[in-house]
This record gives structure tokens, sequence and C-alpha cells, in this order.
């Protein structure tokens, strides 16, 4: 036991010693603890007072809060006392509407049936317009039929008849080739001279093909020209054929772009190589060097 004391004296002095360092350390940190707590409450007082003037500004407005809030309630009073008043009236103007839309709806079915049996009547009618449609399609085919049949005849005659034509021609060619025909004189465009032939050839037809009292007249152009383009205008029998005032122009002509463009011409009637020369009476290009006809 005596040893056991004589540790725990040996022992006490050291954990006394320990103590003693504790108890030092201890009274520094509240020694910084006391130094530091005078600025930590200072800081909590500024804080404080910012929270005092917070509080007192929401004071300050929450009465205005207050006041702006009791306006609106006040407001809204008025107007829900106002919704009340006219929801009266409106739901008065709603059975109004509704006794309205029962009368017209039973006027509607009232009239329903009555358009129903119009529609049936307009649908019987439909049916007889139709049923006359398919029975006058079938008399219009008929008729169509009739008329087709009457053009086929038509266009027959047409066929013998030009056949008949040309066979004239043919036959007042040979007339023409077989005889000798004086023809009167007659002015002829500056340098050339009429044919005989083609006069001759007219005289055939005009003969031929005359009508009682009508009769035929012969025109020389006054300017002795064939027909050429010169700035725009035409001239000589070209210009007499396209301003109606000669039915039809006898002569040697070149068939030439600018001259189908304004007149017609009979087929070739006569074909004469030129060497490609067509002389300065006739100074338009023709379509082929060697192939010129009658209009």
């Amino acid at each position: 036991m005596e040893e056991v004391f004589t540790e725990i004296a040996t022992h006490s002095n050291d954990i006394l010693n320990e103590i003693v360092l504790v108890l030092n350390e201890m009274e520094e940190v509240f020694t910084e603890i006391a130094t530091h707590s005078n600025y930590i409450l200072n800081e909590m007082v500024l804080v404080l007072n910012e929270m005092e003037e917070v509080f007192t500004e929401i004071v300050t407005h929450s009465n205005d809060i207050l006041n702006e809030m009791v306006l609106v309630l006040n407001e809204m009073e008025e107007v829900f006392t106002e919704i009340a008043t006219h929801s009266n009236d409106i739901l008065n103007e709603m059975v109004l509407v509704l006794n309205e839309m029962e009368e017209v709806f039973t006027e509607i079915a009232t009239h329903s049936n009555d358009i129903l049996n119009e529609m049936v009547l307009v649908l019987n009618e439909m049916e007889e317009v139709v049923t006359e449609i398919v029975t006058h399609s079938n008399d219009i085919l008929n008729e169509m039929v009739l008329v087709l049949n009457e053009m086929e005849e038509v266009f027959n005659e047409i066929a013998t008849h030009s056949n008949d034509i040309l066979n004239e021609m043919v036959l007042v060619l040979n007339d023409m080739e077989e005889t000798e025909t004086e023809v009167p004189a007659l002015d002829t465009p500056a340098n050339t001279s009429w044919r005989p032939a083609i006069l001759a050839f007219l005289l055939q037809l005009s003969e031929r093909y005359s009508v009682p009292g009508l009769r035929t007249y012969f025109k020389v152009p006054t300017d002795m020209a064939w027909g050429t383009l010169e700035n725009g205008s035409w001239n000589g029998m070209v210009k007499m054929v396209h301003s109606n005032q000669v039915d039809i122009a006898i002569s040697e002509f070149t068939m030439t772009k600018n001259r189908l463009d304004v007149v017609d011409y009979t087929m070739p009637l006569l074909f004469k190589s030129s060497n490609g020369d067509l002389g300065a009476e006739d100074p338009q290009p023709p379509l082929s060097k060697n192939v010129k006809g009658y209009i």
C-alpha cells in the first residue's frame, strides 16, 4: 500500500501540474473570449438597431397597407353588391332568352315537317326532270346522228364537186393550150409583158363560172408593180389584193415569205427557172429559186 500511495503521490504531482497547465490555457481562452465578446456584443447591438429600424418601417407601412386593404375590401363589397343587384336582371334576361329559344325550336320543329315535305316535292320534280332529260337525250343523240349523216353527205358532195372543179380547171388549161386566144391589149407593169395565156386563163374562168348580173373588171396597178414591201407598206398588185381593191391578181409571182404573210397563193401553175437571178422587177428572195406561181 505504501508503494501504491507513493505511486499515487508521484503521479498526483504530475496530474496537478497538468491541471495547472490546463487552467492556464483556459484562462487565456476566457481572456480571448472576453476580448472578442465585446466586439460580438457591439455587432449584435448594431444588428438589433437595424432590426428595430426595419420593424419600425414595417409597422409604419403596415398601417398604409392595412388602409389600402380596407379600401380594396370596400370596393370589392361595392362590386359584389352591384353583381348581386345585376345578377337578378341577368337571370331574368336569361329566362327570357331561354323562352325565346324554346319558341324558336318549337317553330323549327313545326316547320321542319313542312320543309321535309317541300324537299320530297323537289326531289320528285327533280326525278321527273332527270327522266325528261334522259328521254330527250336519246332524241338529241338521234338528232346528232342525223346531223352527222347529213354532214357526211355534204362533205361527200363537196368532195365530189371539188373533183369537178379541178376537172373544169384542167379543161380550161387544155382549152388554153389547144386554142390561141386573142386578148385585149392592156398596160403592163414595168420591165415585163403580160403573157396571153394568163389573160386567156382568166377570161376562160370568168366565162365558165359567170353569174347573171355579175360583171368581171380588169384593173392595172397605177404604180405598175407586182408588189414589194417598202418602209412597212406594200405596193403594186400585192397591195391591191391585200387591201381588197381586187379579188385576185393574175401574173407570175415569186412565192416569198413576206408575201405569204399578207396574201394567199393558188397552187403553183407555172414553174420557171430563174438561175438565182430574179431581176430588178422582183427583188424579194423566193422560197425556192425555180418556183413561181399565181396569186
